[in-house]
């Protein structure tokens, strides 16, 4: 195998949507999340490739301080996000 690095000018910084509105008109081809992409996948402006290469899901994860005194709004959402992923799992 051989490795090939690409050299250019373009570069996304923690914006994956950059990405895709540059795969959207023609900039290439990218991997990304299903939910990312669905409506343009839905559209036709994009199109799927090598489905059988696809990943697997990866765990959600919800880091914060263990803080003896967190703020009441973040236990509100730490409880909110566990309840509403627990009911989200599917056997696979």
């Amino acid at each position: 195998m051989v490795e090939q690095l690409t050299h250019g000018t373009i570069c996304f910084i923690d914006d994956v949507l950059g990405g895709v509105t540059l795969a959207t008109h023609g900039g290439g081809i990218m991997q990304t999340y299903d939910f990312i992409v669905q409506e343009q996948l839905k559209r036709g402006s994009l199109v799927e490739l090598l489905p059988e290469f696809r990943g697997g899901s990866r765990p959600f994860s919800l880091l914060y301080s263990n803080n003896r005194h967190k703020p009441a709004r973040v236990k509100v959402l730490i409880d909110f996000l566990v309840a509403h992923l627990t009911q989200q799992k599917t056997p696979h």
